[in-house]
């Protein structure tokens, strides 16, 4: 991408790719591949969409020679209770349900960034907390668009390879993403190519990977930007290859480990699948798909027998020596209170490990006051404390981009003024009882500050401008009456006084 607004930047220097080095990311890429980490942010997403485990079960029976079987004929139920979606969710929108606000002393400057980060990139923003909170681990690639505005695009966790400088993993050597394309004019849907790009400091390197190896691209190599110049000799038009100071791609964490949350209650979300279906087959085995007690009975085929019953809701029998036929059922009891118990107990369980709440929780009551609101999210509250630490410094690193794109193309210096970014935490509230301590103990709170507080509410100023000029009316109106029966007490004193 070229563009002429480009004041200043580092130009950029096309580094050489080394076999070797080309060697060793073709095995690093092929290990990473299969690597537990990449596993279960893969399984993250998907159990997300409700692609559990369960739906491959089947029922078995156990075999002539003792080995399992699976069997057609018995119900085979799948219940999918996704509450590890549930605990995702939660976490998401108490950290990033509501926008995240930008402030600083500079009311001009924090303009300037928040038109950077508009609407556009709080919903970005958002994406990337919904992706760290599931594999633990996000990317923002940050580019520029056709017309020279910067661009923030969201990569999935399980496509980015990082290769960090750091045992901290703070800062990028280089990183590999790679993701499958579906191959132009395919005569099948599965036909893909498997597409490699390097980003490296100078920019970006494209490959194909056939085979476990690489091959380059028709083109290459591709810098981060461009900028119209003149050749220093020829004075003709040139195109210089510019680059920043870092790799264009920053992660967020939603914990310094890049723990997926899935990795914390898998087991638990698996065996809350597993319980439901099980209970549900046992209830679909009625007395004509249970354990029957056949006594002289008028037949030899066993399947006969089930068709029959299962026909005409009658089984044939006879008397042989003296013994009467009959037919008796060996019953075995579901008892649902066993499954609501075990139910109950691995959803709570699937709350405390995935660090969430459960407003419906038992302990809270109907009338909880602030105490008990605060204890319910204190697990969900230390977590999202982590989160946003994570956030704050990767939004650090954001503004370093914002800022060369400022100072690149405006002139305009933001690097001396702090940004602030405050996540507004979608916590439940006790506003009555929070508002009544304030006032006891003596705090003096702004109408604006309390009018913030109202739902209904959009636009605080506007309210508070509205109230001015209704309270304006009230004067007027109440001032004419006031001086219309000040003008009558005049004229009635002047004519007593002409009597």
């Amino acid at each position: 991408m070229i563009f002429d607004f480009i004041k200043s930047a580092i130009i950029g220097k096309k580094e050489n790719q080394t076999p070797r080095e080309i060697r060793w990311l073709e095995t690093r890429l092929s290990l990473w591949l299969t690597s537990p980490q990449r596993i279960a942010q893969i399984a993250a997403v998907q159990y997300y969409r409700g692609v559990h485990d369960i739906l491959s079960k089947t029922r078995e029976i156990v075999g002539k020679d003792g080995a399992l079987e699976v069997v057609d004929n018995l119900p085979n139920n799948i219940i999918i209770d996704n509450q590890y979606k549930k605990m995702v969710d939660l976490k998401k929108n108490y950290l990033f349900g509501k926008p995240v606000s930008i402030n600083g002393k500079d009311t001009s400057k924090v303009e300037k960034v928040q038109s950077i980060l508009n609407k556009s990139f709080q919903r970005t923003l958002g994406k990337q907390g919904l992706q760290a909170i599931q594999a633990g681990i996000s990317w923002l690639y940050i580019t520029y668009d056709d017309v020279g505005n910067l661009k923030f695009v969201s990569l999935n966790a399980s496509e980015i390879m990082p290769i960090w400088k750091d045992s901290e993993h703070t800062e990028l050597q280089m990183a590999v993403h790679y993701y499958l394309q579906e191959k132009e004019f395919a005569t099948s849907v599965i036909d893909y190519d498997e597409k490699v790009e390097i980003f490296k400091p100078d920019g970006i390197y494209y490959f194909v990977r056939k085979g476990g190896s690489f091959i380059a691209e028709p083109v290459p190599f591709r810098p981060y930007f461009t900028k119209e110049s003149e050749d220093p000799e020829t004075k003709a038009p040139a195109t210089i290859d510019m680059k920043w100071d870092k790799i264009p791609l920053i992660a967020f964490k939603s914990n310094s480990s890049e723990i997926a949350l899935i990795e914390c209650c898998k087991s638990l979300q698996d065996a809350l699948n597993e319980i439901l279906s099980t209970f549900k087959d046992n209830l679909d085995e009625d007395v004509r798909k249970t354990i029957l007690i056949l006594d002289n009975y008028d037949g030899t085929d066993l399947g006969e027998f089930r068709k029959n019953l299962a026909q005409y809701g009658a089984v044939k029998v006879r008397s042989a020596d003296g013994a009467k036929g009959d037919v008796r059922k060996l019953s075995i009891e579901v008892d649902a209170d066993n499954y609501e118990l075990v139910v109950k107990l691995l959803k709570k369980a699937v709350v405390d490990n995935c660090k969430g709440y459960d407003v419906k929780d038992d302990s809270v009551g109907g009338n909880a006051n602030q105490m008990h609101i605060s204890a319910m999210f204190n697990d969900c509250d230390i977590d999202a404390n982590e989160t946003e630490t994570e956030f704050q410094a990767s939004l650090e690193q954001v503004m370093y981009f914002v800022s060369s794109h400022l100072s690149n193309s405006a002139q305009i210096n933001i690097d001396e003024e702090p940004i602030n970014f405050i996540f507004n935490r979608d916590l439940l509230m006790s506003e009555t009882e929070i508002l009544d301590s304030l006032v006891g103990a003596g705090v003096k709170i702004s109408q604006k500050t309390l009018l913030s507080q109202v739902p209904f509410i959009d636009d605080v100023d506007q309210e508070i401008k509205q109230v001015k000029e209704d309270e304006k009316g009230e004067l007027e109106k109440y001032g004419d009456q006031f001086t219309t029966s000040a003008q009558d007490q005049n004229q009635d004193d002047d004519e007593k006084a002409i009597r």
